[in-house]
C-alpha cells in the first residue's frame, strides 16, 4: 500500500486532481473506492470512462462507497492483517483488501489533535499485508488537506510516501490562459523542501470532470476577488509590462539602424536625402561660377585655394577659399599629401598654394591681425 497527500489552499485543485488522477483511473481498473468527497457520483464516472474509453472493453468497472467522518472513526474501519491471515482473507471490516481510500478534509479524522486508535496505527504501519486475494492489488490511502503541518497527525506524516502540492495562479487570474491552470509540485515524503522535489508541472482544469463531484456547498459556486490589488495584471502594471516588452525591440532596432551600414557594407547605407543632393548641386554650380571669376586675375594665377578637408569613411569634403568666401564641396579627385595635398573641383586643380597671395591666409579672415 502507498500513502499519499494531496494538499493546497481552497480552490487550488486538490479535489479535482484526486478525482481525475486517482479515483477515475481506479474505477476504470475495477477497484473499490472509499471516499468522503462531497456528492461524488458513480454513474457519471462510469459514463465518463465509457465516453473517453479509459477502460478495456467489457471490463468490469469499480464502485464508489461513500464515507463520513463517523464511519472512518468507527471501530473495524480498517482490518488487522494478522486476522486476515487467520481467516483466509475474510475480514469483518469496512475497508477490504485492495481498496482505495480517499479521505477529504483529513484534519477531521486524522488531525494533529486527534488521538489515533491502535487499529489505525497498525493499518498505516503494516499496509504491505493488505493485498486483494484475486488481483493482488494492495490498499492505497490518499489524504486531502490544506496544510500538512496543521492538518495531519505526526504519526500519519511519518508514513507518507509522496506529497502532491497544488497551487492556483491567483496573481495571474486576469489572463485567460492562466485562469484555468494550476501548478503541481511533487515531493518525496511529507516535508516540502526544495531538495525533496521530484517534479513540477502545469496542469489544466478539464470541464468533463467538474460534474463528477461537488466542490461547493449549495450548488455551483462563483468566486470573486474582494480586493483586486492582489492581481498582478492591473491596468497600471499592464502598461508597465507592455513598455518593458517593447523596449528591447525598440533598442535592437535602434542599434541595427546605427551599425548596419558599417557591418553590412555600402549596400545597406542609408540613401542621402534628396534635398541635400539638390543643395550640393546648386552649391557646385555656384562654385563653378566663382571659380571662373577666380581665374580672371591679372597675373593669370587662380584665386581659389584649398584650405582644408574632412574625411568620413569613403566620403571626402574639401574647403576652398574663393574671392566671395569659404565653400565646402565634394571634389572629383583628391590626393592627400600633407602640404602638397591637391584636389580637382569642377575641372580645376586646387591646392594650399593655388590662391592669391593677397587673399586672406586663414579661415578667420579679418578677425586675425594684419
Amino acid at each position: 500500500m502507498a500513502m499519499y497527500v494531496y494538499c493546497g489552499l481552497q480552490g487550488s485543485g486538490k479535489s479535482f486532481e484526486a478525482v481525475k488522477s486517482v479515483i477515475v483511473p481506479a474505477i476504470a481498473q475495477g477497484r473499490r473506492v472509499l471516499t468522503n468527497i462531497r456528492n461524488i457520483r458513480q454513474d457519471k464516472i462510469h459514463a465518463l470512462i465509457e465516453r473517453k474509453a479509459l477502460a478495456k472493453p467489457e471490463a468490469p468497472l469499480g464502485e464508489i462507497v461513500p464515507l463520513t467522518p463517523e464511519i472512518i472513526l468507527a471501530p473495524n474501519f480498517f482490518f488487522d492483517p494478522e486476522l486476515l491471515l487467520a481467516t483466509n482473507g475474510e475480514v469483518d471490516s469496512f475497508v477490504r483488501p485492495g481498496d482505495l481510500v480517499v479521505i477529504d478534509e483529513a484534519w477531521e479524522t486524522h488531525g494533529p489533535d486527534r488521538k489515533l486508535s491502535e487499529e489505525h496505527k497498525k493499518f498505516f504501519r503494516m499496509h504491505r499485508h493488505y493485498a486483494h486475494p484475486v488481483t493482488g492489488v494492495t490498499c492505497d490511502l490518499v489524504f486531502l488537506c490544506q496544510d500538512i503541518d496543521t492538518s495531519l497527525n505526526r504519526f500519519v506524516k511519518a508514513t507518507i510516501q509522496q506529497t502532491f502540492h497544488m497551487k492556483k495562479h491567483t496573481a495571474l487570474a486576469a489572463i485567460p490562459y492562466w485562469k484555468n491552470r494550476y501548478v503541481i509540485t511533487i515531493y518525496e515524503g511529507h516535508k516540502m523542501r526544495i531538495k525533496d522535489v521530484i517534479s513540477q508541472y502545469q496542469a489544466k482544469y478539464d470541464k468533463d470532470y467538474f460534474g463528477l463531484y461537488d466542490s461547493h456547498v449549495g450548488g455551483v459556486g462563483k468566486e470573486v476577488k474582494v480586493d483586486g490589488r492582489a492581481t498582478l495584471f492591473t491596468k497600471k502594471n499592464a502598461l508597465v509590462f507592455s513598455c518593458a516588452l517593447l523596449a528591447p525591440a525598440a533598442g535592437l532596432y535602434g542599434l541595427y539602424s546605427v551599425f548596419a551600414p558599417y557591418l553590412l557594407g555600402d549596400s545597406h547605407k542609408p540613401a542621402a536625402p534628396q534635398t541635400k543632393q539638390t543643395a550640393d548641386a546648386s552649391s557646385s554650380g555656384l562654385l563653378e561660377e566663382k571659380l571662373s571669376v577666380g581665374k580672371s586675375s591679372s597675373s593669370g594665377k587662380s584665386r581659389v585655394a584649398l584650405v582644408g578637408y574632412l574625411s568620413t569613411g569613403d566620403n571626402i569634403r574639401v574647403l576652398v577659399r574663393t574671392p566671395e568666401g569659404i565653400q565646402t564641396v565634394t571634389p572629383t579627385r583628391f590626393v592627400p599629401d600633407g602640404f602638397a595635398t591637391s584636389a580637382e573641383v569642377d575641372g580645376q586643380a586646387v591646392s594650399f598654394s593655388s590662391g592669391s597671395a593677397k587673399s586672406d591666409a586663414s579661415l578667420l579672415g579679418e578677425a586675425l591681425p594684419k
